[in-house]
C-alpha cells in the first residue's frame, strides 16, 4: 500500500493528498445522509497523527503529520479551520511495537537502540512500518460547535 508520508517526513505525498480528499468527501457525504435522516451527525473532523516506532522524535512527527493534514484540509480542500480538531499518538499506539513489548521487552531498551537496531528488533519490514506512518480522520460530534460538515463543499 502507498504510505501517506515518507519515513521521517510529515508532508503529504501526492497519493496521500488524493487519499485524504477521497476520505473527507466520503465522510461529508455520510454526514449529509445522517442529517437528511435526522440523525445526530458529526460536526467535526478529528485528525489523529501516528508515527512508526523506529527512530527519534516520533511524538513531534506524529503531531506534525496531523497538523499537515489539517492544513491541507483547510487550505486546499476548503474545510473551515474550526471544523477540524487535531490529536496525535506516537509509538505508544504502534501495533508492531506492542507485539515486541508483549514478549517481555522493555520500552527503555527499545529507545536505547539506534534506528537500524530498532528495525531488526521489531523484525518488521518497510511496508509494515509504512502502514504506521498514517493519520486517521474521524467524524466527531461536539455539542457546543456551530460547524456544519454537511454544508461544506470540498474543493478540487
Amino acid at each position: 500500500g502507498q504510505s501517506l508520508f515518507k519515513a521521517g517526513r510529515y508532508d503529504l505525498t501526492l497519493q496521500g493528498q488524493q487519499r485524504i480528499a477521497e476520505v473527507v468527501r466520503g465522510a461529508i457525504d455520510t454526514v449529509r445522509g445522517q442529517r437528511r435522516a435526522n440523525e445526530l451527525a458529526p460536526n467535526h473532523l478529528q485528525v489523529i497523527g501516528y508515527a512508526s516506532p523506529e527512530g527519534k522524535g516520533n511524538p513531534q512527527l506524529a503531531e506534525s503529520r496531523a497538523k499537515s493534514v489539517r492544513d491541507y484540509l483547510v487550505r486546499d480542500l476548503g474545510v473551515p479551520d474550526e471544523c477540524v480538531v487535531v490529536a496525535s499518538y506516537a509509538d505508544s499506539h504502534s501495533p508492531i511495537l506492542r507485539k515486541w513489548l508483549d514478549k517481555g521487552n522493555s520500552l527503555t531498551t527499545f529507545r536505547g537502540l539506534n534506528s537500524d537496531e530498532q528495525r531488526k528488533a521489531l523484525s518488521a519490514n518497510d511496508d509494515d512500518l509504512a502502514q504506521e506512518r498514517r493519520v486517521e480522520i474521524l467524524g466527531v460530534y461536539h455539542s457546543d460547535s456551530t460547524c456544519r460538515l454537511d454544508l461544506i463543499t470540498v474543493r478540487r
